[in-house]
């Protein structure tokens, strides 16, 4: 496994773990949102993270690249959720302005970690694309000796 492939995997296992400490920091600390979740509520979201990053990430372990485009997509849905926890935290809580603050730089790390997920993909995808042109152009030239 190529060190970008292990970069990517492990962005998003640490995208992952944002997630779920936000998630987990939102319900648990005494933010007073407007709209509150119950304990129970959160087991939800959880199962369903875990799933799509565990099974995404999973299978590119496993050495399936096209399986990355899919991550991408789970990770650009949890981005928005993290921009979603920080309208709540500022709009939808009237809890102690510190204990927001805190709790808010979760998604905000949370929204940088997947900024730099995006980056270290698009170069394991330039590093895909050229082994894959440069075993053509050996495939190419092989042809032409055997010629």
């Amino acid at each position: 496994m190529r060190d970008e492939e292990k970069r990517v995997i492990f962005w998003g296992i640490v995208s992952l773990f944002l997630f779920l400490a936000a998630t987990v920091a939102m319900v648990f600390t005494p933010l007073k949102l407007l709209s509150p979740i119950s304990p129970t509520g959160l087991f939800r979201p959880i199962i369903v993270s875990l799933l799509l990053y565990g099974i995404t990430l999973i299978i590119g372990f496993l050495g399936f690249k096209i399986i990355y485009y899919v991550l991408a997509f789970v990770i650009g849905v949890y981005t928005i959720g993290f921009f979603g926890m920080i309208m709540t935290i500022l709009n939808g809580s009237n809890g102690n302005l510190y204990l927001r603050a805190a709790v808010g730089l979760l998604p905000i790390l949370g929204i940088i970690v997947s900024i730099y997920w995006y980056i270290a993909a698009f170069k394991l995808r330039t590093v895909l694309h050229l082994d894959k042109y440069k075993q053509q152009l050996t495939q190419q030239k092989n042809n032409k000796k055997g010629e």
